[in-house]
């Protein structure tokens, strides 16, 4: 499946350097993704036949994707937000477990506000970075044995090379 490695790679080089400009691609996919893997989670409980489950996990995804692509900065305030409870889910410890998830999911909205402030850089940051690492785990399937360091300092290369480019070829 070498050439799953090499189109992965491809994809991993444009979105390291064009991720901001295939935005909309990428939070499509993005939201695709997502629907498709939370409807394969819940499916499987309810549905024997595996066609079903695809179909259905398919149009979750579809679903998805078109509001992620038309509601693109909600779409990314929602998943910094989930990504933000996501992370201190269960951290927060006043007494009532009630108040402690109402508390969560503010400070989660709040963090999914304030980075429509930042849009552009999250933007950037984050398809540098999962470019970088498409790249890397590609081409580390590809090349073996890569001493780890090399890996290291490549791939923070790549991704630093990345940002500037998207910096200062987008506004």
């Amino acid at each position: 499946m070498e050439w799953i490695s090499i189109i992965s790679i491809v994809v991993g080089v444009i979105l390291a350097f064009f991720g901001f400009k295939v935005q909309k691609a990428v939070i499509s996919l993005a939201w695709f993704m997502i629907g498709f893997g939370i409807s394969n989670y819940i499916c499987p409980n309810f549905i024997s036949n595996e066609y079903l489950i695809l179909g259905i996990n398919i149009v979750a995804g579809l679903i998805l994707s078109s509001i992620g692509f038309n509601l693109e900065k909600l779409a990314v305030v929602i998943a910094i937000a989930y990504f933000t409870y996501s992370c201190i889910n269960g951290m927060i410890n006043i007494g009532e477990p009630t108040v402690n998830f109402i508390i969560e999911i503010t400070i989660s909205m709040i963090v999914g506000g304030i980075s429509l402030l930042v849009f552009r850089p999250i933007i950037i940051c984050v398809t540098a970075g999962y470019g970088t690492s498409l790249i890397k785990a590609n081409v580390l399937s590809l090349i073996n044995p890569v001493p780890s360091v090399a890996v290291l300092v490549a791939s923070i290369i790549v991704f630093g090379l990345g940002i500037l480019y998207q910096f200062n070829t987008t506004k």
